[in-house]
């Protein structure tokens, strides 16, 4: 279940890049999510001001993320809505503008929400999620991050069978579950990042 978003501004910025921040491809950290998740209201007359910030997120991560020294346009004071404690506990990891080229947030859903999800693998877009693939295991990522509410659903693909493994099978590294490493590709298991405790931000941030 989920609550697609209606604004045609933000559905086609998804349309042309399903992900946020730097193309997954081509980054070293992906950190997964269920939904891209937005405030219902933002594009009201209101809201219009945050809206036009998150398309320029949107339409270039990286480049957001060295002009305004905030790696995601929920940090910035003009918007006020869902998804900004997300990225607030994520900025406590570390990560600094010369690594904006590093990171990418991928979602399996490939269109942007509202509202609280509840996913099913039948909610999933085949292609998207093809795309997830080859992003993973034929680009430049080392430090792959699942949470538990993907895992979930990704494992139902042959390819990221390693996800299938019981929690007491997990290894630890830098004092985070390991779902596995496939060649140089580590795939950890970490809180959903709304509530990453600060010593898990620190554990990852030893990684950059």
């Amino acid at each position: 279940m989920y609550y697609a978003h209606e604004n045609e501004e933000l559905k086609n910025a998804f349309k042309e890049k399903p992900f946020q921040g730097t193309h997954p491809k081509e980054a070293k950290f992906i950190f997964f999510g269920e939904d891209a998740n937005f405030d219902k209201k933002i594009g009201d007359d209101e809201n219009k001001h945050a809206l036009q910030e998150v398309l320029k997120y949107l339409e270039n991560g990286p480049l957001y993320w060295k002009e305004t020294g905030k790696h995601h346009a929920f940090l910035s004071e003009k918007y006020t809505g869902d998804g900004k404690q997300y990225h607030k506990r994520f900025s406590k990891i570390g990560f600094k503008n010369n690594h904006a080229q590093d990171v990418s947030f991928v979602e399996l859903l490939d269109f942007p929400t509202f509202g609280v999800s509840k996913l099913e693998f039948s909610d999933l877009n085949d292609n998207h999620i093809n795309n997830i693939v080859e992003w993973v295991f034929t680009g430049e990522s080392k430090y792959i991050f699942i949470p538990d509410c993907v895992a979930r659903l990704l494992k139902k693909r042959t390819e990221f069978k390693l996800l299938r493994k019981k929690k007491s099978e997990l290894e630890l590294k830098k004092s985070i579950p390991l779902w596995g490493t496939v060649g140089n590709k580590d795939f950890f298991k970490n809180r959903h990042l709304t509530y990453i405790t600060y010593s898990q931000c620190g554990h990852i941030g030893s990684l950059i």
